[in-house]
């Protein structure tokens, strides 16, 4: 096993230590669901983007490992081998809130999900 290797196998069990930091969570498209732990962090301060200042409003992600999602068989690539979670359904401690935005991370095989309001 390379060093990569190991990076991601330490990746996935962080990501899944309910003990430690992760939390259950269920992701789904409507088609297929999902329920396995990652992180989850909410921040209450953002920037407005056109003024720069500081303003009041809710940032939420979640971080989950690429490996879980395969293990459950939950497509989240599309066939151009691209994340695809954008618009995607995720429950976390209660709260059902929408994939707005993907960050993945090919080298920790894990993704950062930015959340929104599901309208």
């Amino acid at each position: 096993m390379g060093i990569l290797d190991k990076v991601k196998t330490d990746m996935k069990k962080i990501l899944g230590n309910t003990g430690a930091f992760a939390v259950s969570l269920t992701i789904t498209d409507g088609s297929q669901s999902v329920t396995i732990t990652g992180t989850t962090a909410s921040h209450f301060l953002q920037v407005d983007p056109e003024t720069g200042l500081k303003m009041r409003g809710r940032n939420v992600h979640v971080t989950v490992s690429m490996g879980a999602l395969s293990d459950k068989g939950y497509t989240f690539r599309d066939a151009d081998g691209e994340i695809a979670l954008v618009n995607h359904r995720v429950t976390v401690e209660g709260v059902t809130l929408v994939v707005r935005e993907t960050m993945p991370d090919e080298t920790f095989a894990s993704i950062v999900l930015i959340l929104g309001d599901f309208v």
